[in-house]
């Protein structure tokens, strides 16, 4: 008893593999991809074309929307308009940078001037004068900081626009599709 209840049992699992079935891929004469496990179903002119199809096929989950000639031509008009313009900030900022390093060396030159008169004064007035010179310079380095402060932060704004500059052109490059070699 127990031999036939095995026989049964190995005979069940024989009958339950899997079937291997073939499938043919074809393209019909619309153009289609047609599948089929009958090679008689295939017409008799494809079925010399038709292949035997084993391989699971993805599908994307959205079919890619085909780019007009018109989307590339703004987005390049975009991409040179957003160069320019970088340029342009570029240029501003070096203009910039000139005037104060010039502005920074006229001041040194001032206190190196007030520093060679420090011991030479002799009256009061002198003094005052010579204090007085002193405070404008002091003031005229404050009003300098400030300004340089102020294209410093200038600067970072800038390169953070050109980081994400950088960084949508990376994502741009990367999701192009690859040229076939």
């Amino acid at each position: 008893m127990r031999t036939k209840s095995m026989w049964i049992l190995f005979f069940c699992a024989v009958l339950a593999a899997p079937a291997a079935a073939q499938f043919y891929k074809y393209t019909d004469s619309q153009g289609n991809v047609r599948f089929t496990d009958d090679l008689n179903q295939v017409p008799e002119a494809q079925r010399s074309g038709a292949t035997p199809y084993e391989a699971v096929e993805s599908r994307p989950d959205a079919s890619p929307i085909p780019e007009r000639p018109e989307d590339n031509e703004k987005r390049a008009e975009d991409a040179a308009g957003q160069q320019a313009a970088l340029e342009q900030a570029r240029q501003a900022l070096e203009e910039k940078k000139k005037q104060l390093e010039a502005e920074y060396k006229a001041l040194m030159e001032k206190r190196a001037a007030l520093e060679a008169e420090k011991g030479k004064r002799k009256t009061r007035t002198q003094a005052l004068e010579y204090n007085k010179a002193v405070m404008n310079l002091n003031d005229d380095i404050a009003a300098y900081e400030g300004r340089r402060k102020a294209f410093d932060a200038e600067v970072e704004a800038y390169n953070e626009r050109l980081k994400e500059d950088m960084k949508k052109r990376l994502e741009k490059m990367e999701a192009s599709p690859t040229p076939a070699p």
